[in-house]
């Protein structure tokens, strides 16, 4: 029985041929890699190496359309005839086509948002600035130097450091 199965695959194997060859860039002739190669309305069908190589084996006796294809490039279909026990060598080049898009227009609007900043500001009356205690007078810079957020250098000076700033920035 053994004996049996063998001699069918063996038969079986030798009732069909092979299709090899490449697929290469008609304008430069560079062999084009992972193009697809198959045979219509079968399942008989392979991907070219990175060498542009391929083989699609165990196919039966018979007329077939094998279809190569890349993309990017034209396809082509060519007819062919398979013969038992016979490897057929067919080398195809593609021609390179546009890949033709519908036009997109893309526009966009941003959400438009009015925001008022408020500077900060702080009123003093003539009675605040007297009740600040002094050595003589009343004194608009010491009156300053006492708010929170606020550095000055020394007595004798008018620079004021606001919240981190320099006293140009005043």
């Amino acid at each position: 029985m053994m004996t049996f199965i063998f001699l069918e695959l063996l038969y079986s194997t030798l009732e069909s041929g092979a299709v090899r060859g490449f697929v290469s860039d008609f304008s430069n002739g560079e062999k084009l890699s992972y193009a697809d190669v198959f045979i219509e309305n079968t399942t008989f069908g392979a991907s070219t190496d990175e060498k542009g190589y391929y083989y699609i084996a165990h196919i039966p006796e018979g007329e077939y359309t094998i279809v190569f294809s890349y993309l990017g490039y034209e396809s082509v279909k060519k007819k062919i005839s398979i013969k038992n026990r016979e490897v057929l060598t067919l080398n195809v080049e593609l021609k390179q086509s546009a890949i033709e898009m519908p036009g997109l227009v893309v526009s966009a609007e941003r959400e438009r948002f009015e925001k008022s900043v408020e500077v900060s500001h702080i009123t003093f009356t003539q009675h605040e600035i007297k009740s600040v205690p002094g050595f003589f007078e009343s004194d608009l810079i010491k009156t300053l130097q006492l708010m929170p957020g606020v550095i000055g250098m020394h007595d004798l000076s008018s620079k004021l450091y606001v919240r981190g700033g320099s006293p140009d920035e005043n």
